[in-house]
């Protein structure tokens, strides 16, 4: 579980950091803009992992049958290294 947590701010740093960087960058606004567009394209991944981490929490911790709740969001419940 908490390497799951490192994981995610990890991710989170990584995905929002570079926007303060393009804000500081000398070209014009609208390229500001493209580039910003293209990292928001990772914004859902962490929404998504910040899902996992719960639904994970969730079946791990709180849950007793845990074979309904991987078969609910099996897709969230499958763990990889």
């Amino acid at each position: 579980m908490a390497a799951f947590t490192v994981s995610y701010l990890q991710g989170f740093l990584v995905t929002f950091l570079p926007v303060l960087v393009v804000f500081k960058l000398q070209i014009s606004f609208q390229e500001k803009m493209v580039l910003l567009a293209m990292l928001a394209a990772s914004y859902p991944v962490c929404a998504i992992a910040v899902l996992r981490i719960y639904y994970i929490y969730v079946l791990f911790h709180k849950k007793y049958d845990r074979s309904w709740i991987c078969g609910r969001f099996g897709s969230l419940c499958r763990l990889r290294s």
